[in-house]
């Protein structure tokens, strides 16, 4: 059998008023920022990922400017990687096709003189909590110069129609994109006591969280998330 990596990235979901008001989200997100910046001064093989600008790092900018260096500094380094999910989490299949490009490429444009990238470096799109999208799709990322897309929903959806965790989607033009659908949470419910000695906590994490990321994977590398909605780096709720 093949072996497989399964890179655990530490994860959170930065949703705007969803369960709280705009100041709460605000206050978790920059402690969530600063969280994984102090992290990665303990352990320099941490990595993580930043989604889109106006949910989370405008308002690290605005209230962290301190740090922002820093984290500039681990985005050069590759250890927090850019993947564009816009200005804002628009989603596909609610907002019309132009005001959803022009969150794509502006989103694209400010990751890009915030942390001085090349554009052809952004070519990871995530589309977090949002649907795969619609037909054309793969076009227009590929317009973009976006390569990989992630994306969830609706995922039980399809696991039940037998659709693979990963493959290449080609639009109507014959345009391609590599994609990898998944949960961009996990380990946040308290279903694996992380308490217990090392042995156990990894058997658990085979038996759930390993066993269902394998169904219908046809890859040799799958990444997990650890965090979710409103979660501190490395901490379940």
């Amino acid at each position: 059998m093949e072996r497989q990596r399964f890179p655990v990235i530490p994860y959170v979901h930065t949703d705007y008023a969803w369960a709280h008001t705009r100041q709460w989200h605000v206050r978790r997100y920059l402690a969530a920022f600063c969280g994984v910046l102090d992290a990665m001064r303990e352990d320099d093989r941490l990595t993580w990922c930043i989604d889109n600008l106006q949910h989370s790092w405008e308002a690290f900018v605005r209230f962290c400017p301190q740090r922002v260096a820093e984290f500039q500094q681990r985005v050069r380094e590759g250890r927090i990687q850019v993947a564009n999910g816009g200005v804002c989490l628009a989603r596909p299949t609610y907002v019309g096709e132009e005001t959803w490009v022009r969150n794509l490429v502006e989103g694209k444009r400010r990751f890009s003189r915030f942390f001085s990238l090349p554009l052809e470096e952004i070519d990871f799109f995530f589309n977090a909590d949002t649907a795969i999208g619609h037909s054309q799709l793969p076009q227009l990322l590929s317009l973009s110069g976006h390569r990989y897309y992630r994306a969830q929903r609706p995922n039980e959806v399809m696991n039940l129609k037998g659709v693979p965790r990963q493959f290449r989607w080609r639009g109507l033009d014959g345009s391609e994109v590599a994609v990898a659908r998944g949960e961009y949470y996990g380990f946040i419910f308290g279903d694996i006591d992380l308490n217990q000695p090392w042995e156990a906590v990894r058997e658990a994490f085979v038996n759930t969280e390993l066993r269902r990321q394998l169904e219908l994977a046809h890859s040799g590398v799958m990444m997990i998330c650890c965090g979710g909605d409103d979660t501190l780096p490395l901490c379940n709720m």
